[in-house]
């Protein structure tokens, strides 16, 4: 019973009495805790919702540290018929407790418990003189998956949509202004890894690229390869040096891809990532919408942005309205 309570309480607060599943808040994120995770169950991002620098911690779920590799200790094998004995005779943690006093110490096999599972780094957008905004609000939607924010700031509302497309496996990120020609920012990706920041301008396209980082003495195999590709209404567009500068623009939309070298559990470098990455950007491309965009033929143009949003929302009621709990009060 207390298990149904407290599933209860949890709803009533998200719910906030209005009947839509929301998470709302009214100040940005400060620490990673803070932020609300978005994801299609290959990527994922954490968002804070900041004003001046909105902050998006990105993952793959096939990067991982190390590579392939003989984990096993040959050492286990001498010793394994006396575990499966106290097991048996003894419990399962006083056979443990006889291991790691009598054993090959904590760990079962060479890599300890596993190889670390790495983040891809951050895509950063920031908004020079938006410090001080009034009317602030984000959220995140449990019902169609899709975090908002929303501020006021010397007359202007301003918004950002950012969602992970199950039907398209990108990011989205939409930006935009109640009064046109208000819209400027920079992007750009970074990371606190030392050993893959690098960063180039291709067209208007950012691109990010890198290798995963050596564990327990096993060099990390993998490749990732980010791009950022951006379709803006209005104003002007530069790239370069690894950062996109939009200013006075009407309206912007950011597609983000994502994609690693895995290829399964033997071989972590045979898939050709750029190529990946990029090829999801061309399926996902909406041109004819906004006006300014890459300049590459894209087969699948004229997809506007509300078909886009429609197919992930659909996508996303399939997954959440699969179950439904009541309890019962009118």
């Amino acid at each position: 019973m207390k298990g149904v309570l407290i599933v209860v309480a949890a709803l009533t607060t998200v719910t906030g009495g209005t009947g839509e599943l929301v998470l709302p808040y009214h100040a940005p994120a400060s620490t990673w805790n803070e932020a609300l995770p978005l994801g299609n169950g290959r990527l994922g991002a954490m968002a804070y919702g900041g004003t001046s620098l909105e902050r998006l911690d990105l993952n793959e779920d096939t990067f991982w540290g190390g590579g392939p590799n003989d984990a096993g200790d040959p050492r286990m094998k001498a010793i394994l018929p006396e575990i499966r004995r106290r097991i048996l005779s003894d419990g399962p943690d006083a056979a443990w407790d006889w291991y790691q006093k009598n054993g090959l110490g904590r760990y079962t096999s060479k890599n300890a418990d596993s190889f670390p599972y790495l983040p891809i780094g951050s895509l950063l957008l920031r908004f020079d003189g938006y410090d001080w905004p009034t009317g602030y609000r984000r959220a995140l939607s449990l019902e169609d998956a899709v975090f908002r924010v929303e501020y006021d700031l010397d007359g202007v509302r301003y918004a950002r949509e950012t969602f992970i497309s199950l039907a398209d496996d990108v990011m989205v990120v939409r930006l935009t202004a109640s009064k046109p020609g208000s819209l400027s920012f920079s992007a750009f990706f970074d990371t606190t890894n030392p050993q893959y920041p690098k960063s180039a301008s291709d067209g208007l396209n950012i691109c990010y690229y890198g290798y995963a980082t050596r564990a327990f003495g096993v060099s990390g195999v993998e490749r990732f390869h980010a791009v950022l590709q951006p379709e803006v209404k209005g104003g002007e567009v530069v790239s370069e040096g690894g950062v996109l500068t939009v200013r006075n623009a009407d309206e912007a939309v950011l597609w983000c891809s994502i994609a690693t070298s895995f290829k399964d559990w033997t071989d972590g470098k045979s898939v050709d990532e750029k190529a990946k990455a990029e090829r999801l950007l061309v399926r996902d491309a909406w041109g004819g919408g906004l006006g300014r965009v890459c300049p590459r033929p894209h087969p699948a143009a004229g997809r506007p942005f509300k078909r886009i949003v429609q197919e992930h929302d659909s996508d996303e009621d399939r997954q959440v309205t699969r179950k439904e709990l009541k309890d019962g009060i009118e």
